[in-house]
């Protein structure tokens, strides 16, 4: 898979090519990220990194891990930080390697039974490859009324949930709970779940995000990902 070099050396050539560098001021981004990581544990977010594709630099990205790191192991928080996507990053800091669901495998099986069948298709496939252990399903590849117009009760039954990663993040729960009960199932909190996206959803969004949604009772928060790789001036 060369999508995550190739795209965390044009993010690094897009900050040099702007001037970025030059600007960026180290003490001040780790105090940044001290106090996001900071915000984010002390109301009970769950926090992981899959931040590589998109860094400012290595160095950047390495330390925003350090300080993750390092800020859930000096006290207990409410919430709790995962690890990185990172693996040469996970195993130097002793951190969880963390996987998620991507793109691709709905994009190419696209190419094999078409836009309306893939999504379908893929959750059958990806199954029978895992035996049940599904985990989360990521729903958006074609946007959500394809993936809804072929959802079966069976299919969904087989995962976890479903992961949101575009739209509106307040609406995307609702639209996925009125699906799951027009298949005569009553989920669970726990069946809807969302992974907020560094590009979009700042801290303090997903903390209110997360706040109405423990009043609504309709979503368990999954890890949101974070990447702090933008600075100050960005």
């Amino acid at each position: 898979m060369w999508e995550m070099p190739l795209l965390s050396c044009i993010s690094e050539l897009m900050h040099g090519l702007r001037g970025d560098f030059g600007r960026y001021d180290a003490a001040l981004e780790e105090r940044r990220a001290r106090e996001k990581t900071v915000q984010i544990l002390e109301n009970g977010l769950i926090l992981g990194d899959m931040g590589t594709r998109r860094r400012f630099s290595f160095a950047h990205h390495e330390m925003v891990i350090r300080v993750m790191k390092e800020v859930s192991a000096s006290r207990e928080w409410p919430g709790r930080f995962t690890g990185t996507s990172n693996v040469w990053l996970a195993m130097k800091y002793d951190c969880v390697p963390l996987g998620t669901m991507s793109h691709q495998l709905i994009s190419f099986e696209e190419n094999v039974s078409g836009v309306n069948e893939c999504n379908f298709n893929v959750m059958k496939k990806f199954s029978d490859v895992y035996d049940g252990d599904n985990g989360l399903y990521l729903y958006d590849c074609f946007g959500d009324e394809v993936f809804f117009s072929n959802l079966s009760k069976r299919m969904d039954m087989m995962y976890k949930g479903l992961r949101v990663d575009s739209g509106d993040e307040f609406e995307q729960p609702e639209k996925i709970i009125a699906k799951y009960r027009s298949l005569g199932i009553d989920p669970p909190p726990s069946r809807c779940s969302t992974a907020t996206d560094s590009t979009s959803t700042s801290a303090s969004a997903s903390v209110r995000l997360d706040q109405a949604a423990k009043v609504s009772d309709l979503l368990h928060r999954q890890p949101h990902r974070f990447t702090f790789n933008g600075f100050e001036r960005i």
